[in-house]
C-alpha cells in the first residue's frame, strides 16, 4: 500500500493542483464471462490478472494515441471477490489505479477526455472510451474463448440505451438474425 502511494504520488510532475493524480478503473465480468475464468477463485485471480495485463491495459494505453504501450502506464490493481452490499455469492473484481502521467513522467492522461484522436491545438491525442469497451470486451472473448451473446455487446447495449428508434431497429434485427 505505502509502495502505491508512493508512486502515485511522486508521478505527478507538471499536474495542476485541481488536475486528477489517478484514476480509479473498476472491471466486473459477469457471471457468464466469470465461469469461462476458471472453476476456483486462484484459477479467476490469476486469468484476471493475465486479462487486465495482456488485453486492458495495451488497449487502454493504445486509446490515447500517444504511441503508448502497456509498459508506458503505471497502474496497481486489487482483486476483490465479494461485495458487501451484493446479494451475489461469487461476485469478482478488480480496481485498477490509474497514474495520471506515464511511466516518464512526462505525458498527461485522461481517460475522461472528450477529445478523441487529435493531431492539431492544445490537446495532442485523446482517447475514446467506446473503442476501449469494445476492443476490451472481443479481447475477452478472444482471451477466453468465449462465445458472446448479441445483448452481452457493449454495442447491443449501448445502443439500446442510447440510440435512436432507428438504430435501436437494426440493432434489433441483428438479434433476430444472431438468435
Amino acid at each position: 500500500k505505502a509502495e502505491v502511494i508512493q508512486k502515485m504520488d511522486t508521478n505527478i510532475g507538471q499536474l495542476m493542483k485541481t488536475d486528477a493524480k489517478f484514476y480509479a478503473i473498476h472491471v466486473s465480468p459477469s457471471a457468464k464471462e466469470l465461469s469461462m475464468m476458471g472453476k476456483t477463485e486462484q484459477e479467476q485471480s490469476e486469468a484476471m490478472k493475465r486479462y487486465i495485463r495482456e488485453v486492458f491495459i495495451p488497449f487502454y494505453a493504445g486509446n490515447f494515441n500517444k504511441g503508448l504501450n502497456a509498459g508506458d502506464i503505471l497502474f496497481y490493481g486489487k482483486i476483490h471477490f465479494s461485495r458487501e452490499r451484493s446479494e451475489k455469492a461469487s461476485f469478482m473484481h478488480c480496481h485498477l489505479i490509474v497514474s495520471r502521467k506515464d511511466q516518464s513522467n512526462k505525458k498527461k492522461l485522461s481517460p475522461v477526455t472528450n477529445h478523441r484522436n487529435t493531431t492539431k491545438g492544445a490537446i495532442k491525442g485523446g482517447f475514446d472510451r467506446k473503442t476501449l469497451f469494445q476492443q476490451a470486451e472481443s479481447g475477452f472473448d478472444k482471451l477466453f474463448g468465449y462465445g458472446r451473446d448479441i445483448q452481452e455487446t457493449f454495442v447491443y447495449c449501448n445502443t439500446m440505451k442510447n440510440g435512436s428508434i432507428s438504430e435501436k431497429l437494426k440493432m434489433q434485427e441483428q438479434e433476430l438474425h444472431a438468435g
